[in-house]
């Protein structure tokens, strides 16, 4: 994986400085003259795969998986909005993963998810 700097103005503030994009593997100059800091997942769940029947909680094997697919899609910050959360309730940062907000448990009618 690559670690990708910028350096110049960062925007909106306007301070000189340098931003890295990622926080793994080796430092490169970022190619080119404008850089997104990443996209927003606003709606995912993290943990939710399908089956044959439906709609089923996944665990962490899951979670780490979509997080690292998410992470390679070029996705900076997931708004996890229901799911297991005894996983995503703990996730958190990781080195080149999206950032999580995570609102835990689903408010869903009995039998339902």
């Amino acid at each position: 994986m690559t670690n990708w700097v910028f350096q110049g103005t960062v925007l909106p503030d306007g301070t000189d400085g340098e931003l890295a994009v990622g926080s793994a593997g080796t430092r490169r100059a970022l190619p080119g003259r404008f850089a997104l800091p990443g996209l927003v997942d606003a709606h995912c769940h993290v943990t939710v795969t399908v089956d044959d029947d439906g709609p089923l909680l996944g665990g962490q094997d899951l979670a780490d998986k979509r997080m690292a697919e998410l992470a390679q899609d070029g996705i900076g910050l997931v708004r996890d909005v229901g799911g297991e959360r005894s996983v995503t309730l703990h996730l958190t940062e990781m080195d080149g993963r999206p950032i999580v907000q995570a609102a835990g448990r689903f408010f869903a009618p009995e039998g339902r998810y």
